[in-house]
Formats: C-alpha cells, structure tokens, sequence
C-alpha cells in the first residue's frame, strides 16, 4: 500500500473572508471549510494550508512552501487570463523559467473550463503536481471531481475508475462546451439536473447525487450520457 498523498491548498482571494456577513465586494469562504474534509475522504493528508491575497508576491512564497513538502498542490481562484490572475501568472512565469512543465492550460468543459495544471521541479528534487481549480465554487468542485480525483487515484496507485452512464429524465440543453451539470436520481433512476447550478453557486450541488455530462449539443429525454458519482 502507498503512502496518503501529501496535498497543500491554496486559497487565494482578496474579496474572501473567513466569517461573518460579507459586505459587498466580498464572499464567504466555500473552501476552507469542505476541501480538508474531501480530501481526507479521497485517502490525503492535508500538509498545508495558504491563505493569501491576489498579490504576487504572496503567491509565489505560498508556492515556494507548499512545494517543500507536498505531493500535490491544489489551488482556488486566480485562473483566468486577467492581469489580476496571479496564480495564472505565477504558474507561467515558472514554466517560462524552466521550474516546471504545463500538463494543460485549460479545459473544453462548463462550469471549470479556466482550470490547468502543472508539474513543478522542487528544490528538493521532488515532482509536484499542482492543479489551479478556478475561484467560482461550483466549478471549482466540478474540475475538482473531474481533474483532481483520478490525479489522487494516480498517486494512490490506484486503477482508472470505469466509465459509467445514466439515462437523463428529461431534455437538457448544450453550451459552448460539454456541461457538467449536478443532477439527482429520480425514483425510476433516471438523472435531472438539479436547481442552483450557477458557477458561483453550491446549492445544486448540494442537492446532487453525481454529474452528469452534456455534450455541447444537449442531451435529448432518456439519453444516456456518461456519470460521475460523487466522493462525499
């Protein structure tokens, strides 16, 4: 048996506070309190945890740390293509200096597509591997199901999971990209897309039961599209 991957978060934003009522132009944090809990549940071992801003500098040292002694590192917020996206920016700036290798710079999905990820070259001459989850909390969790759950199989030296399948209860439209949208069983076992499903918004996640994934034309009534069950 292996060795629980060792995984740092970094939770990045200016606009995110811990607790409280939120004034306008900031947000509760989504994070902190569920990924130390899902991770534990996928077999980690949270070996750090960063709070920072959207400087620069803070980070790149959160970086530099959690590089030290982690197998994983799992970011939120920061992704997009904006001179505000440190984390993007951060991530390049290391690859254009030869301290790590771009795995893949986005995705063609919905909600999630600003999600990459990269493998560092530590000082210690260890790999790590760092996925940037976006700062939205739905499709943070969405890539994080998507992207981040067979990573942790991988390092855990577990097998592939198998593809499944249900059957959609109803019509559901495409977009620009396949969708990955959170949806409940009904009592005949068919999946509907539940309520809530905003980017920034977890209350259809949380009513979920798995994803299930639109191709960018739509799903017709009964069709079968392939699921992911999900790890909490």
């Amino acid at each position: 048996m292996r060795r629980r991957p060792r995984v740092g978060l970094l939770l990045t934003g200016d606009e995110v506070i811990e607790a409280g009522m939120p004034a306008p132009g900031r947000v509760r944090d989504a994070f902190g309190p569920q990924l130390p809990a899902v991770f534990a549940a996928l077999g980690c071992e949270i070996a750090g945890v960063e709070r920072r801003g959207d400087a620069r500098a803070g980070i790149d040292a959160a970086l530099d740390a959690l590089c030290l002694d982690c197998d994983l590192i799992v970011s939120t917020g920061g992704t997009g293509h904006a001179d505000v996206d440190a984390v993007r920016a951060a991530a390049q700036d290391r690859v254009a200096a030869g301290r790590a290798r771009s795995l893949f710079a986005e995705l063609a999905m919905r909600p999630g597509h600003p999600t990459f990820a990269l493998e560092y070259s530590a000082p210690t001459g260890r790999r790590v591997l760092h996925i940037a989850l976006p700062g939205n909390p739905l499709a943070a969790m969405v890539a994080l199901r998507v992207v981040v759950q067979p990573a942790v199989r991988g390092l855990l030296g577990q097998r592939a999971e198998e593809t499944a399948v249900g059957r959609v209860a109803e019509a559901i439209p495409g977009g620009r990209a396949e969708r990955i949208v959170p949806a409940a069983r009904d009592a005949r076992g068919n999946w509907a897309e539940t309520s809530g499903t905003g980017s920034n918004m977890l209350r259809g996640l949380a009513a979920a039961d798995g994803l299930i994934v639109i191709p960018a034309g739509g799903a017709e009534d009964g069709q079968e599209v392939p699921l992911l069950m999900l790890p909490w």
